[in-house]
């Protein structure tokens, strides 16, 4: 998926005392990725990978938690999310979760759906009118695409 939006990522990036991240993206800023096979935020164990970022170099950076699944609409959104977004506060050194709303506008994206309006990939901002959510199909045809690409296929 990562590929088919064409984010720069790497893959288990880095040791953070004794956890590794999935990923960390490469956009407007580095974001680490966690992904488990999960349907709600609540099912994370948020205070754990906090807790594993602090005290680290990468203490700070945002934190991106991704599931089994993308989501047709949020609580707060009538659009898709991608997961959901620990955005930094360094006022308080906390991080608050909230779903991550894809973007699209000329590239693909994505925002907290509560704080910060900004596109963590391509840095647009809301107050420019650069926020686009795209449809709900839009992001499915991606969804179903990479699955395809990953999608286990037994030798002919």
């Amino acid at each position: 998926m990562f590929d088919l939006m064409e984010w720069k990522y790497e893959y288990e990036p880095y040791d953070l005392m004794g956890w590794i991240p999935d990923f960390a993206i490469f956009g407007n800023q580095e974001i680490i990725v966690e992904t488990k096979p999960y349907n709600t935020l609540e099912e994370f164990d948020t205070n754990k990978v906090v807790s594993a970022i602090k005290e680290t170099e990468k203490d700070g950076k945002e934190i991106l938690l991704l599931g089994s699944t993308i989501f047709e609409n949020t609580e707060t959104w009538a659009h898709p999310a991608i997961g959901w977004l620990g955005e930094y506060f360094s006022e308080s050194s906390e991080y608050w979760f909230e779903t991550a709303i894809f973007n699209k506008n000329r590239s693909w994206g994505f925002f907290h759906a509560m704080g910060s309006y900004e596109d963590r990939i391509t840095g647009e901002r809301d107050g420019d009118h650069h926020l686009s959510p795209p449809s709900y199909d839009e992001v499915l045809e991606l969804w179903n695409k990479a699955g395809d690409i990953v999608q286990w296929k037994p030798p002919a």
